[in-house]
This record gives C-alpha cells, sequence and structure tokens, in this order.
C-alpha cells in the first residue's frame, strides 16, 4: 500500500528531527542510555518508552514513567507553535517548548545547560542540526537558525511523581528542501576554465 501524498512533503517536521537531534546528543553525552528505555510492558517484549514525549499524551505515558523500573529516569515533554514569518514566507518557523524531568536535581540542571549550549548559537547550532543529519536520506530540512528564547527552573513538580522540572523554548527557522538530496560538488570541465582563462 502506498503512502497518501500529504505524507511526503506533510508526514514530517523540523520539530521531529530537533528532537532526534537532542536525544541522540543527550545519548552521546551519556545523560540518557536508551537501552534502559525498553521494557516488556503489557507483554510487548520490545516496547521503547520514548525520551521526549508529545504533550497531548502526558498522563499515559507519566503513568508508565511512574512505575518502579522507570522512576529514576529523565524524560521530556514538547509543544510547539507555529510562527509567520511575513517577510520570509517560504521558511518554515516555528517555537518547541521542552520540559525535562528528573528526580536528581543536579543531574537535571546539568541537562538543561547542556541542551541550552547545543540549540543557543542560532546559525551555527543549525549548521550542526544539518551536519548531523548529513547522511539520513530521509532528513528534509535546512535549518536556518536555531536559539533559545528563554528557560525556566529549575523547580519541584507536584504532579510529576515528585520530579523536578526544567523548561527550556526553542526557536528555529527552517526549509524544505526535500528527500535523496545530493551534497556532492559538481565542478565543470577544465575546458570551460581554460576558455575563460582560468586555467
Amino acid at each position: 500500500m502506498t503512502s497518501p501524498k500529504w505524507q511526503e512533503k506533510y508526514g514530517d517536521s523540523p520539530v521531529y528531527a530537533l528532537n532526534k537531534y537532542v536525544q541522540d546528543k543527550l545519548v552521546e553525552m551519556e545523560f540518557i542510555d536508551m537501552a534502559d528505555y525498553v521494557s516488556d510492558f503489557n507483554g510487548n517484549a520490545n516496547f521503547v518508552l520514548p525520551f521526549l514525549v508529545p504533550g497531548q499524551e502526558v498522563p499515559e505515558l507519566e503513568t508508565i514513567y511512574d512505575e518502579a523500573q522507570f522512576k529514576s529516569l529523565p524524560y521530556g515533554i514538547y509543544s510547539l507553535s507555529h510562527r509567520y514569518c511575513p517577510d520570509e514566507p517560504y521558511m518554515i518557523c516555528g517555537q518547541i517548548s521542552y520540559t525535562f524531568y528528573h528526580d536528581d536535581m543536579d543531574v537535571l540542571i546539568a541537562l538543561a545547560e547542556y541542551v541550552t549550549d547545543l540549540l543557543c548559537r542560532e546559525d551555527w547550532s543549525a549548521n550542526d542540526v544539518n551536519v548531523h543529519f548529513r547522511s539520513d536520506s530521509d532528513y528534509a530540512f535546512e535549518f536556518k537558525s536555531v536559539c533559545v528564547l528563554t528557560t525556566a527552573g529549575p523547580a519541584p513538580t507536584e504532579d510529576e511523581g515528585g520530579r523536578n522540572s526544567f523548561m527550556i523554548v526553542v526557536r528555529y527557522d527552517a526549509t524544505y528542501e526535500g528527500k535523496d538530496r545530493d551534497y556532492s560538488v559538481t565542478l565543470a570541465p577544465d575546458t570551460i576554465y581554460v576558455n575563460q582563462g582560468l586555467r
């Protein structure tokens, strides 16, 4: 069965790319180990508990994160909003609000500072994201700018099992470039340079 037409372009989002980038980097820095998020929940031997959870799924996932096996694991909740860019209507502009939770305040602060450093450098952070996905033929976006607008925390919570929280709001500007891009550089034949007196 073929996918519907809308899924080619609109079934993906820069948000998913940023989420994966953040998660990959947290694994790389050993803040999280995704092997710890695998369980036999509900008889599913390979159930993988997501590290980043969309806001609408919070009640269901928090029930699982409150179980003894996952109680000490950090996790994040994200929500998003789009921004209209009248001067650059071809851009995909938006904001992601990340709220990270952990029962260890020191680890939470370090994690939040790392994510902030990772995403606060505008065009440099955008380039880091693009390079991270360069070998992924399904990566369809080109980030132009990624920055941190504000942070808040750490703060104790009442409803998340006594964990502490830290919020980071990230702004991004990106363009949709399509999948299976070729990043190789093709130089013109030598004869063109010779005819122009360049060689």
